[in-house]
């Protein structure tokens, strides 16, 4: 009497093989391209795949960066909760940066690049486009700023891009000060020479001009020189000329003038009284 085999069940229960089997052995083909299912709710469009059943991500996103965006494996269902303050996102302007949600409805915003190359003569700006940064020269003559107090009249120059102005004048007038400008206020300083510093009064006839506390003292009167063709004054200051010149013509009074010779001026003298007695 003999006895019947049961017959082997080959299913692997997977949907993306094709089962067989010769009633002795199984065999398990592998699918790919079949539509299956992965039995996960957060995946979609599930197909086979050597074998094995997978599908995409569901795609939850809400196009808000200051949202978690994530998939509730149990329902499938999309959740979006509100990001932390602070967290880091991106706007979407190339112009920004260091973009963060910020404010009550914790929107992404970021500041305003800065496109600043330091140089007062060039317009800086970003290109919105690609976020790159753009320094177009002004053009000559464009009032700048150097950043140096002790200059005045900042102009641009139009070729190199710089900005320059002239030096400010502290001079006082005064031989016997140092005069400078404070580079840290561009306020002007005057610092007293030494006594006994070298100076100029200002009158040609003097020599050894000295400074003492702060003023030009006159040095000694120079011999031979002045309009009095060899007499000096040491009180007036003279217009210089040669030694030995005639002297100026001098006003008498009567319409007469008389130079710096004597006898030329005894002789103008009495020539003029005789004009006057002549004239009564």
């Amino acid at each position: 009497m003999g006895y019947a085999l049961a017959a082997i069940d080959c299913d692997d229960h997977n949907a993306c093989t094709t089962d067989g089997g010769d009633g002795v052995s199984c065999t398990h083909s592998a699918l790919t391209g079949t539509d299956c299912d992965d039995s996960n709710l957060c995946t979609t469009d599930d197909v086979c795949q050597g074998g094995s059943c997978a599908g995409m991500a569901k795609d939850c996103d809400d196009n808000d960066p200051c949202t978690v965006d994530s998939c509730e494996p149990s329902t499938g269902a999309c959740a979006h909760p509100v990001a932390s303050s602070g967290t880091p996102c991106d706007d979407g302007a190339p112009c920004t940066e260091d973009d963060q949600c910020q404010g009550s409805a914790l929107s992404c915003t970021g500041t305003v690049k800065s496109c600043s190359d330091d140089d007062s003569c060039t317009a800086d700006t970003c290109d919105p486009a690609s976020g790159s940064c753009q320094h177009i020269g002004e053009r000559a003559g464009t009032v700048c700023s150097d950043d140096d107090p002790c200059t005045s009249g900042d102009v641009c120059n139009g070729t190199a891009l710089s900005c320059a102005g002239a030096a400010l004048s502290c001079d006082d007038g005064d031989s016997c000060t140092a005069d400078s400008c404070d580079m840290a206020t561009g306020e002007c300083a005057s610092v007293a020479l030494a006594d006994g510093a070298a100076c100029e009064d200002g009158i040609p006839c003097t020599q050894g001009d000295h400074c003492s506390a702060g003023v030009c003292v006159s040095g000694e009167a120079v011999p031979g020189c002045g309009a009095d063709a060899g007499s000096v004054d040491a009180s007036s200051t003279p217009t210089p000329a040669p030694d030995g010149g005639a002297a100026p013509a001098i006003d008498t009074g009567c319409g007469c003038g008389m130079s710096g010779s004597p006898a030329m001026g005894l002789g103008l003298i009495a020539f003029c009284g005789l004009f006057l007695r002549r004239r009564k």
